[in-house]
């Protein structure tokens, strides 16, 4: 174990909440604070980092999301990753977003026009 941990694998983790993995991939999903946590602005920004499952060297890293993520599915021939994210207020409404992303040339697309289901 010390030998992985000196080898400084996952440092652009910060707050880890979840992981998802496929055969040949693991995503890791975070978040951090953009800002000083004692301001009144809510600055999170959520992450996901992608890393090689034999070598654990960083692929890809997606910083562009607005919610918190809830899912990912991975393609399973093309280097394209679909995330789910959202927040549910507990009423009647439903924030999130459905985002294609393409880890090798680092594009994204959402899929969803207005961020509201």
């Amino acid at each position: 174990m010390n030998a992985v941990l000196k080898k400084h694998i996952f440092d652009e983790v910060t707050e880890p909440n979840d992981l998802f993995e496929s055969t040949e991939l693991i995503a890791v999903c975070h978040a951090y604070y953009a800002q000083f946590r004692a301001r009144h602005l809510e600055l999170r920004k959520i992450c996901v980092s992608l890393y090689d499952k034999t070598s654990l060297a960083l692929v890809s890293h997606f910083k562009h999301g607005r919610y918190p993520i809830n899912d990912i599915a991975f393609h399973p021939k093309d280097p394209l990753i679909l995330i789910g994210s959202g927040s549910y207020d507990g009423g009647f409404l439903f924030e999130g977003e459905l985002v294609l992303w393409n880890y090798k040339s680092n594009e994204h697309l959402s899929l969803l026009i207005y961020g509201l289901c």
